[in-house]
């Protein structure tokens, strides 16, 4: 007998469940969105292929797949794991240090699995294109910010990427933890227009730059303490950046766009004025790097 425990509508519009099948829990995810049901099983297969390719870190098993014209689910193992705010709040420096050497041997994984590429001018200038379609009527501000960096486009030449793999939405709540911090699994892959390591890099500066995960955070947590944690990891994300000459005026021209990128699901005006802070100062911090 199936048994819903909990049932949490997703940002995409995907619902999120735990239940119980036969006595064994799992996460059902799920959607009834046609337009959105080839995204979540190229989703699905994404988090399927991680667990072949990666061995730095797991990935929730994918026991099961069911399609119909009206539905698309996939059931997987349920993780009993700390998020990155229950973590934070009793983390050790050598907890978050061991935290941090997860996630780096994952990144460069992650970058030998990958193969320097011309920089893909096409694929970055379509998708600010698709951005402008999306924002026009919506937020004028932000077409302003898509033609800036339209223009930084044309003026500069950014040098080779590494193109291959990437989860596309690596933030802190995407992120679970084993207590004794010796594993973390990766849960909500993302179909990306861009599959290279630089998204991930790009998504975790998200959380210990401008703290995004704390923007979405349910629960209560120390503020303070979170920023202080957010501000080691930026710091041994940096040094991992330089250790392994990755362009940091790229960095920044990613992590404008995966800003911007938010702006068309959200009407928050606050968390809009919120979004153009963090990109006036990605792009200031881009312009620098030039």
């Amino acid at each position: 007998m199936e048994k819903v425990e909990i049932k949490i509508l997703g940002h995409s519009g995907c619902t999120v469940e735990i239940v119980e099948n036969f006595g064994d829990v799992c996460i059902r995810k799920a959607t009834v969105d046609q337009n959105y049901m080839v995204r979540l099983h190229a989703q699905i297969a994404k988090q399927k292929s991680f667990s072949k390719l990666f061995s730095s870190v797991s990935v929730p098993e994918v026991y099961s797949e069911y399609q119909s014209p009206r539905v698309y689910f996939a059931e997987m193992q349920y993780i009993p794991a700390l998020d990155i705010f229950s973590f934070v709040s009793i983390a050790s420096k050598d907890d978050l240090d061991k935290f941090f050497n997860i996630l780096e041997g994952y990144l460069k994984e992650s970058l030998s699995l990958s193969k320097m590429t011309e920089f893909p001018l096409t694929n970055i200038t379509n998708k600010l294109d698709q951005l402008e379609a999306d924002l026009t009527n919506k937020l004028p501000k932000a077409v302003s910010y898509i033609h800036r960096l339209k223009h930084i486009l044309k003026q500069n030449v950014f040098p080779p990427i590494p193109i291959g793999f990437c989860h596309g939405d690596l933030t802190f709540s995407n992120i679970l933890i084993e207590p004794d911090c010796e594993n973390i699994y990766l849960i909500d892959f993302l179909d990306s227009f861009l599959e290279s390591p630089i998204q991930d890099i790009v998504k975790i500066k998200q959380d210990v730059v401008y703290h995004w995960s704390t923007q979405k955070a349910a629960q209560t947590f120390d503020i303070c303490r979170a920023r202080i944690t957010f501000s080691y990891l930026n710091k041994r994300l940096d040094d991992f950046i330089a250790a392994h000459a990755i362009n940091n005026a790229v960095v920044c021209l990613i992590q404008t766009i995966n800003l911007m990128r938010i702006l068309p699901y959200t009407s928050d005006v606050e968390l809009i004025n919120y979004l153009f802070t963090c990109i006036d100062n990605e792009l200031k911090n881009l312009e620098s790097y030039l």
